[in-house]
């Protein structure tokens, strides 16, 4: 269940960066509160929020 949650969370952000480098207009002008990020290492996952 993490591990859905995590590849949701990270197809949501890069959706969302690439809807934003592409278009002029913003939809979404708000400042972000909280960054996801995922990281991989050897034999291991980890998601880190930033906020």
């Amino acid at each position: 269940m993490a591990i859905s949650v995590a590849i949701s969370i990270f197809t949501v952000e890069s959706i969302d960066r690439y809807l934003d480098s592409k278009y002029d207009q913003k939809y979404n002008d708000q400042t972000k509160d909280m960054s996801w990020d995922l990281n991989f290492g050897p034999g291991t996952m980890g998601v880190t929020l930033r906020f």
